[in-house]
């Protein structure tokens, strides 16, 4: 097996495990207001399934990921827009576009974080997406 094969397997394990449920928050434009001169915006949510883990700084107090320095209280969050267990992966959701780290936001736990960065991951090396967030209150 190799080191993906193996890290495929470990998510899909977490998933089918002990996932949280949390809501994710994404903003639509919504329609242009004649009165503000502006366009609104439409909060819309979804229910997802995440495995979120503690971020560590090195000794000195410094790291990051993505290129994003890592504060305390930072957390590590994987986000899954699939259903686990069911063979093969079906999606559950047709409104989660890419994450927008300038304004998307998910509350786990009842705690609401910013998502600060953003990568996508393919645990099957197929169609389900894995998302991996850095996130903050």
């Amino acid at each position: 097996m190799s080191a993906q094969s193996d890290f495929n397997a470990m998510i899909a394990d977490f998933f089918n495990d002990d996932p949280q449920t949390a809501t994710y928050h994404q903003y639509e434009q919504g329609f242009y207001s004649t009165v503000s001169s502006k366009y609104t915006s439409v909060q819309v949510d979804t229910t997802v399934k995440v495995i979120t883990l503690d971020l560590t700084r090195n000794s000195n107090g410094l790291s990051s990921k993505y290129g994003t320095d890592i504060l305390a209280g930072d957390k590590d969050v994987y986000m899954s827009p699939m259903v686990w267990g069911v063979m093969p992966f079906r999606a559950v959701l047709e409104n989660i576009n890419f994450p927008d780290t300038t304004s998307d936001k998910i509350t786990i736990s009842g705690v609401l974080y910013k998502v600060c960065n953003a990568k996508v991951l393919d645990p099957t090396g197929a169609s389900p997406m894995l998302f991996n967030f850095l996130v903050r209150r």
